[in-house]
């Protein structure tokens, strides 16, 4: 109803245009969808905010800032705008108009192109440059073209340029590099706002003042206001309002804006009729369909909405009858009738009762947790977990030489010799040696880091033995994983389908709409419940992106269906956190929900022991203790380990003992190498959630020296924004230092301590009066690493974090940033003692990684210092120590591969085309992205990736030259030797000569008799079809021809060496 009144509103308001004040940034949001859906021409804007500070040197996430950008540049150049925003995006003090109009770049096809001048528009941007693109406010010059991520935009455009003139503008994926639509023109959006008015007035700070607002951009709008819009204003503004050099208005400076116009207040709730949700209801179709046949005798009309296509047609199925899709809302509400209902695409929560005799029934009010929703302004790329590819100084194991450092790419161009590039590999006593590229395909990484590591001789004599050696542990780790797949595969359980009324009821009570991620791992661990073969499922999603919730949803499954759950926890203080949030959540169906924890007195655990035994207590949360002696269950059919990196490999295995045939959810932000390493073998499931919750802002990481001013300035920043402030040490015994430290520097703040030697009672009233916002300081150890989630406390410093694992430093980090606001990470060394060695790694690896969604890396940051992991044993090293992450799977890969027929043969075909085929520093001018896509070019396995990656080059660099083109040739040729069993070939200006494996040749002796240009020449194949080094690919391309037909089906299975290790299968 909101969206309707608000789209009467700004018809009448014509040219003047509407602004409209929400109480919140997700009602913001999901309303301009909205509106946007019911009126597609309307000029909606959603202006976000900064944050609810006033600090000016608090820097904002070049995401929000730039849409920020964008709304503004938009909406000094539109007329009767319908703005949607709150009060702290409003109050903000913006550039003039005029500033705006002219702050941004425009890019149209045909038209001007000088590389310097959109640099340096770039650079005094706030854009980052030469960095790849994931999110908005990156840029890359490739050749002759640049891929830029706008401002404001949801995707990136990739630009072509020659000349000096624009040749073509497209989108692109950024997940494949292909181009999406073309486009006529571009406008880029600067990424601070603040950079508009740079040059405005001479400026005697660093940053420009700015003293306009949002209301000179449309001074005659009409203004609506969400019901607590005016209280969240006073409390606001009366706080954090200054004079007029803040970035803020004053109270009284908004009041007076506010006091010209007539201003429309929303009453606090709605007067139509409560929402029907018929999922909660025992038959969910009946109740549907019954509603349905009321609005039909009542002679009302119903329009259907959903997020998408399919969601409307499960409500038709479920309504039994076909509406009819319209474009927008007022053709819905012309076309519905009483016995045809009208449907149109629109996210809404609920239904409600329209204008006239019109019913509106959204996909939520039919489908409940099962509604598709949209994922609002998701920009940028999803995390994954793989390969990180081959880089520039890189430590790499060459799979005949062993470990090396992989320094560089090499030209090479000499008389007599075609030009090329070679690769450049350090080996032990500064050996020196040049590889074609094509030994791509046997380099893979180690590491990033040359630190610590030994390496071979360049004639391989120091590592054959232990590349013989780690084969066969691999071998062995094959057959183990197989008797491990073939056992699950074996196993039956009861399926778990919990009653639809009850798990709709419980999921409804979530209060935010779950992220596309999010949703899509609630899906995967339902559908995982529901089979007859026991779940085995790793959810990872960094910190705060809503993993707790996944395991509220499967708990809920599996209570609904009669089983009892358990679920364990690394340590006390997130035991207890976790029991309130699930007994919260159960507590209005009656289930109970028991604790076992340090905190938990000798008769209260005899009691939760002896319900859980007689089945009368659904769900235990707890630390080790739910699988402590005494503990029996009467039919537990779900664990959950959540944090499962604090685990070890023992303590997991007597949890998953605890019932036979147990499902089993494990959960964490940060991966251990060996769960990897798991998931990539095909022995668990694996769902991401890599999507941030909305308007999630990343961390701002700090490492330097401890000083006294820089704790101070921080602690009191903290307080003066009225939040709280961690502190963490790594030993107990450091606390009472800290703490008589703390009170010198900031005495007017008071602070409580926690650590994991307190008495319960003792934990219970620090985290109690924290959480209460009693203290300013929490001073703990890193017991508070995992899991809590306590909003208001958005500064965190760690004393001395050399002291501490890289997945520590990263949960740690995770304890603050988990809204809207900026947050900030202090990691303090000691100023006698600079961090070296290891230490030093990780915290330059946490410094790097502070992105959201950074957990995926830095896990990977840490295999890259500890190793994968052995699937045989308790250690972390094992093979994968010595041939690195991405050999050893792509080992294991091949030896899974071997146990079953046709046998495997890996072959490293040696082709000498006397031609250059290369990629030109002219056309690719990056060496670093040249490597990249070398590596992608010769591990490729088959012709269908290579046209891929052809297509992918002519995209983002232009017509591809002719070395390039030898290129491909030469990388599909090589697919052809190892298809035809071809071990080498030498080609010429006259003829070419090939060398075929012994099987091969005596296939091929009884059909050369019958070709005359092939003849057999010392053990050769010579095929004489003179051709000149522009038509030798086309030689090579009919030789493969001949040869195919006259071979018969292979009778092995070759594979290319450099077959990738199998992709984790995300399911997500």
């Amino acid at each position: 109803m909101t969206a309707l009144y608000l789209l009467d509103v700004w018809r009448t308001a014509g040219r003047a245009g509407v602004i409209f004040i929400c109480q919140d940034e997700r009602r913001a949001e999901q309303l301009g969808a909205v509106v946007h859906e019911f009126e597609p021409s309307a000029e909606v804007m959603v202006l976000p905010s900064l944050g609810p500070s006033a600090f000016d040197d608090l820097e904002p996430s070049p995401e929000i800032a730039g849409r920020r950008s964008s709304v503004l540049r938009r909406l000094a150049q539109a007329q009767g705008a319908l703005v949607i925003t709150t009060v702290h995006a409003l109050a903000r003090r913006v550039p003039k108009p005029e500033n705006m109009l002219t702050s941004a770049l425009h890019v149209s096809n045909g038209g001007p192109f000088v590389e310097d001048k959109v640099r340096s528009f770039l650079t005094g941007s706030k854009y980052l440059i030469d960095e790849r693109i994931e999110a908005p406010g990156s840029a890359i010059f490739l050749g002759n073209a640049v891929e830029i991520f706008p401002a404001g935009a949801l995707g990136p455009v990739r630009i072509g340029y020659d000349s000096g003139r624009v040749t073509d503008i497209h989108f692109y994926d950024l997940t494949d590099q292909r181009d999406l639509d073309a486009l006529d023109a571009v406008v880029i959006d600067v990424v601070d706002e603040t950079s508009a008015c740079a040059a405005d007035e001479p400026q005697v700070s660093e940053k420009p003042r700015i003293a306009s607002t949002v209301f000179d951009y449309c001074p005659s709008c009409a203004l609506v206001v969400d019901h607590g819009v005016e209280s969240i204003a006073k409390r606001w503004l009366s706080r954090v309002g200054g004079n007029e050099a803040s970035s803020v208005m004053s109270l009284d400076k908004w009041e007076q804006r506010l006091s010209h116009r007539d201003i429309v207040i929303l009453p606090e709730t709605s007067s139509g009729p409560e929402p029907r949700t018929f999922f909660k209801d025992a038959a969910p179709t009946r109740s549907f369909r019954s509603f349905l046949k009321e609005q039909h005798d009542s002679g009302r009309r119903v329009i259907f909405t959903a997020a998408s296509k399919r969601d409307l047609r499960a409500m038709d199925r479920r309504a039994g009858l076909t509406s009819t899709l319209c474009p927008d809302w007022k053709q819905a509400s012309a076309q519905a009738k009483p016995e045809d209902p009208a449907a149109m695409i629109a996210d809404l929560d609920s239904g409600f009762g329209g204008p006239g005799s019109v019913v509106v029934v959204a996909a939520a009010d039919v489908l409940g947790s099962r509604a598709t929703h949209q994922d609002i302004m998701r920009v940028g790329r999803r995390r994954s977990i793989g390969d990180r590819g081959l880089s520039l100084g890189d430590v790499v194991i060459h799979m005949d030489r062993g470990m090396a450092i992989l320094r560089d790419l090499v030209p090479l161009s000499a008389a007599g010799v075609p030009d090329t590039e070679m690769v450049r590999l350090q080996f032990a006593d500064d050996d020196q040696v040049l590889l074609p590229l094509s030994d791509l395909r046997s380099i893979w990484r180690y590491s990033s880091d040359p630190g610590g590591v030994s390496l071979d001789k360049a004639d391989g004599s120091s590592w054959l033995q232990r590349r013989s050696q780690a084969e066969n542990d691999i071998a062995a780790t094959a057959r183990h994983i197989t008797d491990r797949m073939s056992e699950r595969r074996q196993r039956r359980v009861d399926p778990i389908v919990p009653k639809v009324a009850d798990y709709e009821t419980f999921a409804s009570a979530f209060t935010y709409i779950p992220t596309v991620d999010q949703a899509s791992a609630i899906t995967d661990v339902l559908n995982d419940l529901a089979a007859d073969s026991p779940m085995d499922r790793l959810v990872c999603g960094d910190v705060g992106y809503g993993k707790t919730e996944v395991a509220l949803r499967a708990a809920a499954a599996a209570v609904f269906a009669g089983k009892q759950v358990a679920l364990a926890v690394p340590t006390t203080v997130l035991a207890r956190q976790h029991f309130e949030t699930f007994r919260r959540r159960f507590e209005p169906f009656g289930v109970e929900v028991g604790l076992l924890s340090r905190f938990t007195t000798a008769s209260e655990a005899r009691a939760i022991k002896a319900k859980l035994a007689d089945g009368s207590m659904s769900v235990v949360i707890g630390t080790h203790a739910v699988a402590a002696k005494g503990v029996k269950f009467d039919d537990l059919g779900l664990l959950v380990v959540d944090e499962e990196q604090h685990f070890g490999k023992a303590q997991k295995s007597k949890l998953e003992a605890l019932a036979e045939g147990l499902n089993l959810l494990t959960m964490t932000a940060t991966p251990i190498p060996r769960t990897l390493n798991e998931v990539s073998a095909g022995l668990r499931a694996l769902s991401i959630i890599a999507t941030p919750p909305v308007r999630r802002v990343a961390v701002v990481t700090v490492v330097e020296p401890f000083h006294e001013a820089t704790v101070a300035a921080a602690l009191r920043r903290e307080h003066r924004r009225r939040g709280q402030s961690f502190v963490v040490c790594p030993r107990i015994e450091d606390i009472a230092p800290m703490a008589r430290r703390l009170k010198d520097t900031v005495p007017e703040l008071k602070a409580v301590a926690l650590h994991g030697k307190m008495p319960a009672a003792d934990i219970d009233a620090a985290m109690m009066s924290f959480a209460a916002g009693e203290a300013d300081i929490l001073l703990a150890t890193n017991i508070i690493e995992s899991g809590l989630d306590l909003p208001r406390a958005n500064t965190i410093v760690v004393w001395r974090p050399d002291k501490f694992g890289l997945a520590q430093l990263h949960q740690l980090r995770g304890r603050v940033g988990r809204r809207s606001t900026r947050s900030f990470a202090l990691f303090l060394t000691d100023p006698e003692g600079k961090p070296s060695g290891a230490a030093a790694k990780r915290l330059n690896t946490l410094k790097m990684l502070h992105d959201q969604g950074a957990g995926f890396l830095v896990s990977a940051g840490d295999m890259d210092m500890r190793g994968g992991g052995d699937f045989l044993s308790d250690e972390q090293s094992g093979h994968i120590q010595l041939l690195g992450t991405e050999l050893s799977r792509h080992l294991l890969d091949r030896e899974m591969r071997r146990a079953g027929p046709p046998p495997v043969v890996e072959r490293h075909p040696k082709v000498n085309l006397d031609i250059p085929a290369f990629l030109p520093s002219s056309y690719v001018k990056d060496a670093g992205i040249r490597l990249e896509l070398y590596a992608r070019i010769f591990r490729a396995d088959d012709d269908g990736q290579l046209e891929e990656l052809e297509d992918e080059l002519d995209e983002r660099f232009g017509d591809i030259p002719m070395e390039a083109e030898n290129l491909f040739g030469l990388a599909r040729f090589e697919l052809a030797c190892i298809r035809l069993g071809i071990s080498s070939v030498d080609a010429g200006p006259k003829s070419l000569a090939a060398i075929f494996d012994d099987r091969r040749r005596a296939d091929l002796n009884k059909s050369v008799d019958g070709d005359a240009a092939l003849e057999w020449k010392d053990g050769r194949l010579a095929y004489g079809r003179p051709a000149p080094p522009s038509e030798r690919v086309a030689v090579l391309e009919a030789f493969v021809a001949v040869v195919e037909r006259m071979t018969s089906t292979p009778a092995v299975d070759e594979i290319p060496p450099s077959s990738a290790a199998r992709k984790p299968s995300t399911d997500a």
